[in-house]
């Protein structure tokens, strides 16, 4: 059994670089490549199930209200072809013609709606929240006010049923990952969906190189069964192509990053893939001790998604500790500084909020519909275990048909902490736990009374959230290059869900 080449805690170096093998790289590129195209695939195979059912149900509501309005008219054009109405006649006669107008509006309100949006050629990697910020390219950012005339309350052709205004305050939505797609809309004339697209898997690709050189970094420092693996390795010709320790779990790590349930939001029109590229790049940074490079970044993720606001805390956390500074005070007020510094990105938004619309923590008053936000009621709600477990037994056990995406959704919500709580200690450095911790218990306790009205959707999107939980990933590497006979039954399991979740995402269904 080998030493560890740097201790968790004291390291104040750089942490030690594998040996450069620069052409592995394309083994990470083929595998996000891969999973981009499963991704597609599935996805269009089910919008083209969800499109055929969508032709089904208009031609049968259209014939019926088309129907129902000959009806009404020939029965209005035999009373007043009668020369004598009797009481019941008029009366009959007088509420048709209050109903035949209203049949009309709805006759020509089916014929102009047309399919849903997630149903409509171009839109497959646009479902839900996918919608919005297609919305924010195009038409910018809504927070209107309960004086606004309805016509501003309403705008939207995607309504959500239940809630008081059609266009939802969409300021909810960080503004890094639409304001690289208006720039490309700007700079190719290309509309705002593609650009959506083409941002988030040109950053999948991108994510997936940073999260394999810093996995197999990571592991070459601090696991020791692979680091005198490695150095064996090393002392014996190695060919072009082959593995060391260090590759192969990072290799695995990456293949649950790219198949997980819920990666498909890493290829669709969402923030996923943008908050992996700046996770693993903070990573990295963090593992060369680039302080301000790391803070940079941070910036940015902190512009890209709440849970990038986190960054900022790891990182003045990781300097204490990290850092070679003798003088405690002026460590503290490093930290301080790059833990602000990380923050910017968040305070430009809200200066920006500010300005357009008087309202800093817009973003924050925005979520009431969802009922999500950290207050005294939502944690003490998530400190009781029972309701995290009641929550995933219902959909285990009580709700029919199986929901399989409702169900990893409230699993989500369990496996994080147990994965972290039994293996985190071993295989993660400690700024990495802490991240993984901080990415489950942000989401975990913001929406346990979540949906509208509270509690009828608790901890929605615990699925997406945990898609970009590298930490745990990690751990599965590690665990998978020692127990390789697992390996393969887990990723089959894990890529069939995935392939299944996309064909869903494509049908219009929720994805956790």
């Amino acid at each position: 059994m080998g030493e560890l080449s740097i201790p968790p805690l004291l390291a104040h170096d750089p942490e030690a670089l594998p040996p450069g093998r620069w052409r592995i790289l394309l083994l990470p590129i083929i595998m996000v490549l891969l999973a981009i195209g499963i991704a597609n695939a599935a996805a269009i195979s089910g919008q083209d199930a969800r499109r055929s059912n969508e032709y089904d149900s208009l031609r049968i509501t259209s014939l019926y209200w088309e129907n129902r309005l000959a009806a009404t008219q020939l029965e209005i054009d035999q009373l007043t072809a009668l020369p004598h109405l009797d009481a019941a006649q008029r009366q009959r006669l007088d509420f048709l013609s209050q109903q035949f107008p209203s049949i009309q509006a709805t006759v020509d309100k089916v014929h102009a709606y047309g399919l849903i949006s997630y149903a409509k050629y171009g839109r497959v990697m646009s479902n839900w929240d996918g919608y919005r910020y297609e919305e924010i390219v195009t038409d910018g950012y809504v927070y209107h006010q309960p004086t606004d005339p309805p016509d501003i309350k309403n705008k939207s052709d995607m309504p959500w049923p239940g809630f008081p205004e059609g266009h939802i305050k969409n300021v909810s939505w960080y503004p890094l990952y639409p304001l690289m797609a208006r720039g490309l809309v700007a700079l190719t004339g290309i509309s705002a969906i593609h650009a959506l697209t083409i941002i988030s898997e040109t950053c999948a690709v991108l994510a997936a190189v940073f999260f394999f050189l810093y996995a197999r970094r990571h592991f070459h420092n601090r696991i020791p069964f692979l680091h005198s693996a490695g150095e064996e390795a090393a002392a014996h010709p190695v060919r072009r192509w082959d593995l060391l320790p260090a590759d192969s779990a990072a290799l695995w790590a990456l293949a649950f990053v790219l198949y997980n349930p819920c990666a498909l939001f890493l290829y669709a029109n969402y923030t996923e893939s943008l908050f992996i590229l700046l996770f693993a790049a903070f990573l990295y940074a963090l593992q060369g001790r680039r302080w301000v490079i790391a803070a940079l970044i941070a910036a940015l993720a902190s512009a890209s998604r709440s849970q990038g606001v986190l960054f900022g805390p790891i990182l003045a956390v990781t300097y204490v500790l990290r850092s070679d500074l003798r003088h405690g005070p002026l460590k503290l007020l490093i930290a301080s500084g790059l833990g602000l510094l990380s923050e910017v990105g968040l305070f430009c938004f809200m200066a920006f909020l500010q300005h357009r619309f008087h309202d800093a923590l817009a973003f924050m008053h925005a979520q009431q519909y969802w009922n999500v936000g950290i207050n005294s009621v939502t944690i003490s709600y998530a400190m009781n275990p029972v309701h995290a477990m009641s929550n995933f037994i219902s959909y285990l056990f009580y709700v029919s048909p199986m929901d399989w995406p409702r169900i990893w959704e409230a699993f989500c919500v369990l496996w994080p902490p147990v994965v972290l709580m039994i293996l985190g200690g071993r295989f993660l450095s400690f700024e990495l736990e802490m991240a993984g911790w901080l990415l489950w218990g942000l989401p975990y306790v913001a929406s346990c009374l979540a949906g509208y009205p509270a509690a009828t959707d608790p901890w929605m999107s615990m699925g997406r959230f945990m898609a970009v939980m590298l930490p745990a990933q990690i751990i599965i590497g590690a665990v998978l290059v020692r127990f390789r006979w697992a390996g393969i039954p887990l990723l089959a399991l894990s890529a069939g869900m995935f392939a299944m979740f996309s064909y869903d995402y494509g049908m219009g269904q929720w994805i956790g």
